[in-house]
């Protein structure tokens, strides 16, 4: 991964067998850009994913992410990020963690069809000062 450290996009789409991204990804320092929607068997992302400081575009649609790690709040320059459409099992909820006052820069925040329990909204999400569109379908 060292040698693709400047790498602004990655996109892994449809990738129907990814369960995993390496923690190993967080040296894609310079990502601006990751795709990961349509990896339906994707069940987390590292915690690792705090070290995309530049990151504006997160898409994890239609994937099996329950629960996003807590450092996502920690993207600030992050403008969109969707977990709309996940393909959750039955009994499964989608909990989004705390905002802690981060993710300064977001502006489009799209939850639609993420089987989202009561309190699975953080209390703090009104802290998003930048947000413009909020998807809750």
């Amino acid at each position: 991964m060292a040698l693709l450290a400047h790498l602004t996009e990655l996109d892994l789409s449809d990738m129907e067998k990814l369960v995993s991204l390496p923690s190993s990804i967080g040296m894609l320092k310079g990502l601006v850009k990751l795709d990961v929607s349509f990896c339906s068997k994707l069940r987390s992302l590292p915690q690792e994913i705090c070290d995309f400081k530049n990151l504006a575009k997160l898409d994890a649609s239609d994937t099996q992410i329950s629960q996003p790690p807590s450092s996502i709040a920690l993207l600030n320059n992050l403008i969109f990020l969707s977990f709309e459409g996940l393909c959750l099992e039955d009994g499964e909820y989608f909990v989004f963690p705390g905002v802690n006052e981060g993710l300064r820069s977001l502006k489009i925040l799209n939850f639609n069809f993420c089987n989202i329990i009561d309190g699975g909204l953080p209390q703090d999400i009104g802290c998003l000062s930048s947000l413009k569109e909020l998807h809750l379908s």
